[in-house]
């Protein structure tokens, strides 16, 4: 026995209908075709947003990598120092900066190839 819900509601439109019934019929067909095809999703939203902020986050790293070099070269200035340490820690800081360069090649590949 269905109840109430299974009813149609009031102020549901023809054309809403026929739309909701045109999508069911679109995915059915295409899950006809291809069994594993899931039902159509809006995702370019969340594709966009994911590469927005792996690109913010590789540009504040960079910002952030930049400045202790800075920092570190500025250490050095100051003291007049061409101690071991510091020369070890800026060695790292361009290690990383390189990393994170070949690393944003390597997405842009990816984006630009996939």
């Amino acid at each position: 026995m269905l109840g109430p819900r299974a009813q149609p509601r009031q102020g549901t439109s023809l054309l809403q209908k026929r739309l909701e019934i045109e999508t069911m019929t679109d995915n059915m067909s295409e899950l006809a075709v291809n069994p594993k095809a899931k039902p159509v999703r809006n995702t370019s939203f969340r594709v966009e947003k994911v590469e927005v902020d792996r690109t913010v986050k590789i540009e504040a790293k960079r910002a952030e990598l930049e400045c202790k070099t800075k920092l570190y070269e500025h250490i050095k200035e100051a003291a007049h120092d061409s101690g071991a340490n510091v020369l070890r820690q800026m060695k790292a800081i361009e290690k990383e900066i390189s990393e994170l360069t070949s690393q944003e090649e390597i997405e842009e590949k990816k984006r630009k190839g996939g």
